[in-house]
């Protein structure tokens, strides 16, 4: 299943970013854009992102568009220092959204805690992701999370490489947590530093992923349009298809990254095609 990351100020016909505007201009609003999308291919949206305490009146109106639209959804959060509870909550009514066809909501979340020592973001990460999970199993909520590898700004160590996020998910060990792949932030630190940064993740991450976010390079920028040269896209979906990978293959762009110097949608849709043809 192909899936693209849209921000709720398009989903919600609310945009300040131009590049939005323009896309919704182009479809004269965003049940025209959706049914677009799935005409070529795209079941899946990402709504990206919504923080762990925003408006429940945005993420209501984020969701209801994509499902009116027959698509299926999933959310881009952010994983904080506050109750379980508090969360699920927050989120409860995306349960009622649900497609038949859908058994879960995955929620990607980064670590957390970005300005403390990687061992404390570690720690705190673990802690509270594994208080989540477990929280959403007893109470049933359909909630799974996945925790994504990061991009490396300089060449610190940071708790979202993918040693590090394969051994937090490994650790927490539940049903309801796996990996988000990046697939942009892991070719963009093999490219800034590839001396320190293996060729592929191992078979163990592969193992462990339960979504993807797709983008390629651009101008040493991340979350352009994908091309055969900005992305090395069949190794990756390689090393997932060969882990028995089932989840959504969902494209993240910046619209507004490559607003006015590429062609807006046949980036997003060049993208479409050449994912399509490696899975």
């Amino acid at each position: 299943m192909i899936g693209i990351s849209l921000h709720p100020d398009i989903l919600t016909e609310h945009p300040k970013e131009e590049a939005h505007k323009a896309i919704l201009n182009e479809f004269c609003g965003i049940t025209a854009f959706l049914a677009e999308l799935k005409k070529h291919g795209v079941d899946s949206i990402e709504v990206r992102t919504l923080p762990a305490f925003c408006d429940k009146t945005k993420i209501t109106e984020s969701i209801l568009p994509i499902v009116t639209a027959g698509m299926n959804f999933s959310i881009h959060t952010t994983l904080a220092e506050n109750s379980a509870a508090k969360f699920c909550d927050h989120f409860e009514k995306t349960v009622v959204l649900l497609p038949k066809e859908q058994n879960y909501i995955c929620f990607t979340v980064h670590t957390i805690g970005q300005n403390t020592s990687v061992e404390e973001n570690i720690t705190l990460t673990e802690l509270h992701l594994k208080n989540w999970a477990e929280y959403s199993l007893e109470h049933h909520f359909p909630f799974h999370f996945a925790l994504e590898n990061s991009r490396k700004k300089n060449m610190t160590p940071i708790a979202g490489e993918c040693d590090s996020v394969c051994n937090i998910v490994r650790k927490i060990a539940l049903p309801n947590v796996g990996i988000c792949f990046d697939f942009g932030h892991f070719y963009s630190n093999q490219l800034n530093n590839p001396e320190n940064t293996q060729l592929l993740p191992s078979d163990v991450f592969a193992k462990n992923v339960i979504h993807t976010h797709i983008h390629g390079i651009g101008e040493n920028r991340t979350h352009f349009p994908i091309t055969s040269e900005n992305i090395p896209l069949e190794r990756y979906c390689v090393l997932l298809q060969k882990n028995a990978y089932h989840g959504i293959y969902n494209i993240e762009l910046e619209f507004e990254r490559f607003y006015g110097k590429y062609e807006l949608l046949d980036g997003l849709f060049s993208s479409i095609n050449l994912l399509q043809k490696e899975i």
